[in-house]
């Protein structure tokens, strides 16, 4: 539970009671409003309970220059502090507050149930501070493959926004890697794109097949829309093929596609309604590989 009182001090206080628990999240966002000259005083044993103007660690570390003792983690800058530095001390600070829980839980990853193992990864996703996002990305980037899913469900979890730009970067990442003349290097992270579930990459990716991007190479694009196209199953896969272009270049209309299929229209918009489903939804390696196959 987090207990918050401000009060009338000459540089301002915020007291945190059991600061550090499971709501390190909210903490943050609460904080984020008194950056300038106020502080987060955490008492200490001989203290907690008392009010805030009578507790005597409060007095006795009291610094007026913006230095502080133990039990304060001071918010606002020190004199020697631009904007900048405050800013980045002040992330790494309540970051490494969850030091500890993050080590736990980075443990329970190697943990031989997995159940254990998907709820430690949610629960880093949902700390969302650096060193937990830190953790899932070093599995997503891994060359394990039975990671991938563990770091994705972990990272679709968090409630911060670390969360989801780290799955944008390393999407973004990996385009490179697909406009690689290697097939294993190209279709490994077509397989980890796809893994992760629809990120704006994934939508670039698709947009640039045409070869108007400026950013993204043609080949690169068309290797991972092959790819994603050849992990649906049957009928949604020849329906994207068609409405894709990836035969001849010309994508085509849901009603040129049930000409050319013999399908009913709206069986076509249903089929490819599904398709984008599935290609946007975070899936594992194994399903998709099974689908795929060596295509």
């Amino acid at each position: 539970m987090l207990l918050c009182t401000r009060v009338s001090l000459p540089t301002g206080f915020i007291w945190l009671r059991n600061p550090v628990v499971d709501s390190i999240g909210r903490k943050q966002k609460w904080i984020s409003a008194y950056f300038g000259s106020h502080y987060a005083a955490v008492m200490c044993g001989r203290c907690a309970g008392q009010s805030v103007a009578a507790a005597p660690c409060l007095r006795q570390h009291t610094d007026m220059t913006g230095q502080y003792d133990n039990g304060y983690l001071p918010l606002g800058p020190s004199l020697d502090e631009d904007e900048s530095s405050h800013l980045q001390r002040v992330a790494a600070e309540l970051g490494a507050a969850n030091h500890g829980l993050v080590q736990q839980l980075a443990r329970r990853l190697e943990d031989g149930d997995e159940a254990v193992r998907r709820q430690a990864a949610a629960d880093l996703g949902k700390l969302g501070d650096r060193e937990s996002i830190a953790v899932l990305r070093l599995l997503l980037v891994s060359d394990d493959v039975a990671r991938w899913e563990l770091a994705v469900y972990g990272l679709r979890h968090s409630r911060e926004r670390e969360g989801w730009l780290c799955l944008e970067g390393v999407a973004l990442e990996s385009v490179p890697a697909l406009a690689h003349p290697d097939p294993r290097v190209h279709r490994r992270a077509a397989m980890r794109m796809l893994a992760m579930g629809r990120t704006k990459t994934m939508d670039r990716l698709f947009r640039a097949i045409d070869g108007h991007s400026r950013s993204i190479p043609q080949d690169a694009a068309r290797r991972f829309v092959e790819l994603a196209v050849a992990s649906l199953p049957g009928q949604h896969a020849t329906v994207m093929s068609l409405r894709l272009g990836l035969k001849d270049g010309t994508g085509r209309t849901p009603g040129e596609v049930a000409s050319a299929t013999g399908m009913n229209e709206d069986l076509v918009r249903m089929l490819e309604a599904e398709a984008w489903q599935t290609i946007q939804s975070p899936r594992s390696h194994t399903e998709i590989a099974a689908l795929a196959g060596n295509r």
